[in-house]
């Protein structure tokens, strides 16, 4: 018996939805599904959101830029890279630009689309996609951040990254698309090669493992 394609395999009927609560910038859902074996159903929790994007920025000089927030879920300063929702109507590459000129008054001449990744597809439907930025440069004061931010930038030098990386195992970084994007960058400045792929059947998309990462824009 040839094996299923992971999105055949396993499905589970969808039957019905009903509405929880609108978060302003999520929706909470509660949708119905068959179990595919026992014929049971279930009412699951899903939450629903707008795209999203983050940033890899770069400066010539191989610096990564990085920005620090207050975060109110965990109610504590953050260490990360730029990024945020694509707004309605927007291309997740003009998202990108603007959140790098936004948060860091950075921009760039040469982007490079490295992927997309779902962060928690348990519960949450969002897909984050995210972007280098190469040659980035400073061409001034950050553009307006809104009333929920407020925002300092960080540059990180390459003598920051090594392996294993200090800021992830110290718990200075913590956010997630950061995490493997710095172990990446620090196997850039080590000159190690990350080459793990994972064939991404549905879009038949060779993607990395950690965070739809292609090594090769870091090599």
């Amino acid at each position: 018996m040839a094996d299923a394609s992971p999105h055949e395999w396993g499905h589970w009927e969808f039957t019905g939805r009903r509405n929880a609560a609108n978060l302003r910038i999520v929706h909470a859902k509660f949708d119905t599904f068959i179990h595919p074996v026992t014929g049971n159903p279930l009412e699951a929790t899903v939450i629903e959101g707008r795209p999203w994007c983050n940033i890899v920025a770069i400066t010539p000089d191989d610096q990564l830029v990085m920005v620090r927030q207050f975060r109110f879920g965990v109610r504590d300063v953050t260490l990360e890279i730029p990024g945020g929702l694509v707004d309605p109507g927007e291309d997740h590459g003009q998202a990108a630009r603007r959140e790098l000129f936004e948060e860091t008054g950075y921009a760039s001449d040469s982007w490079t689309y490295m992927g997309n990744a779902y962060q928690n597809p348990g519960i949450q439907n969002e897909l984050c996609h995210l972007w280098l930025a190469t040659n980035a440069l400073h061409l001034g004061e950050a553009g307006q951040h809104d009333g929920t931010e407020h925002i300092a930038v960080d540059l990180m030098s390459k003598t920051t990254f090594e392996l294993p990386s200090p800021l992830v195992v110290s718990g200075t970084l913590t956010q997630s698309p950061a995490c493997p994007v710095c172990s990446t960058y620090a196997c850039k400045v080590n000159r190690q090669h990350i080459t793990r792929r994972l064939r991404y059947p549905r879009t038949d998309a060779a993607l990395t493992i950690s965070v739809a990462l292609t090594p090769s824009a870091f090599l």
